[in-house]
């Protein structure tokens, strides 16, 4: 049975941004039932929050994809990522080598710390997790990373005899992270494996999939027109899917509007999983800007290549 973690924490900037959205205009009934739920999604859902404050106050975050398990070397990363594809382990890796005497001692607590939270969460696995996401530093020579933000899939959802507009705008969002999917697995036919310049001569490489092959220029012919295909249709897609998000707004009023309703502790659960569904909308919105990011950047690389 696969392990569904919330990490709310890792969504609550995303979400309040969402939140904002979807209060704006509203009359002020419904903006306060829907700051209660979010009161009652942090009563009574368990948090675990692994991210280290220095670690993530740090740059050079990767945001890496894959399956998460745990072996003899203790947790680990299966990373589909194709630059930093196979298996990282979590790990305490603030550097306590460094010349001041107060940051090793800050960083070797830190890193105590991590690794406790690291032993808990692997007594918490059960087989490997597929579908992962891990924001995260990383330590390529070591293959380790840091214990970052884990965010887990979105499920299909279980349905409530009490809530049908709940039950909607759940299935709503699934099938939303459906398409995503979707698009994801289009725009992931390749991807950017950085410049080479020699003189006045510049480079492009790819990785392209299956298998990760790492390419120079884009592939011509058949190859080189599916790539621009499936680039395209990822494209599209991004852009419907935002629009379906914004337009998801009606369906969370009426689920907010059957919390309501509804009277304790029926109302509670209700409420918690509204508050789900909005950190779920935010999770996507900011998953599909970031593929339609990456699009974007894949075709410029595409089009100076191309001119050179």
């Amino acid at each position: 049975m696969e392990i569904i973690l919330i990490f709310f924490f890792y969504y609550i900037k995303n979400i309040t941004i969402f939140f904002l959205y979807l209060t704006h205009n509203l009359n002020p009934n419904i903006m306060k039932n829907l700051k209660n739920i979010f009161v009652i999604i942090f009563m009574i859902t368990p948090l675990f929050t692994f991210a280290q404050v220095d670690e993530d106050a740090s740059a050079g975050k990767l945001k890496l994809e894959g399956s998460i398990g745990s072996d003899e070397g203790g947790v680990y990363l299966i990373s589909e990522n194709c630059q930093y594809s196979g298996k990282y382990y979590f790990a305490p890796i603030l550097p306590t080598d460094t010349d001041d005497k107060k940051t090793n001692k800050k960083n070797a607590k830190s890193n105590k710390k991590t690794q406790k939270k690291i032993d808990k969460y692997a007594s918490k696995l059960n087989g490997e997790i597929t579908g992962m996401t891990v924001t995260c530093l990383m330590n390529k020579e070591k293959r380790q990373i840091s214990f970052g933000n884990i965010v887990a899939p979105i499920t299909e959802p279980i349905e409530i005899a009490t809530t049908p507009a709940a039950n909607d705008l759940n299935k709503t969002i699934y099938q939303i992270a459906l398409r995503v999917n979707i698009m994801k697995n289009l725009s992931k036919t390749i991807s950017f494996a950085g410049e080479e310049v020699n003189g006045v001569e510049s480079v492009m490489y790819y990785y392209v999939n299956p298998n990760c092959k790492k390419i120079a220029g884009l592939p011509q012919g058949a190859e080189g027109e599916r790539i621009i295909s499936n680039l395209a249709k990822a494209a599209e897609m991004g852009a419907g899917l935002l629009t379906d998000l914004i337009g998801i707004k009606g369906k969370v009023e009426a689920a907010t509007e059957e919390v309501k309703k509804l009277k304790p502790p029926h109302n509670i659960a209700a409420g918690a999983a509204n508050a789900q569904a909005i950190s779920n909308v935010a999770k996507l919105t900011n998953e599909v800007e970031g593929l339609i990011k990456n699009i974007q950047d894949l075709n410029k690389s595409i089009k100076k290549q191309e001119q050179l």
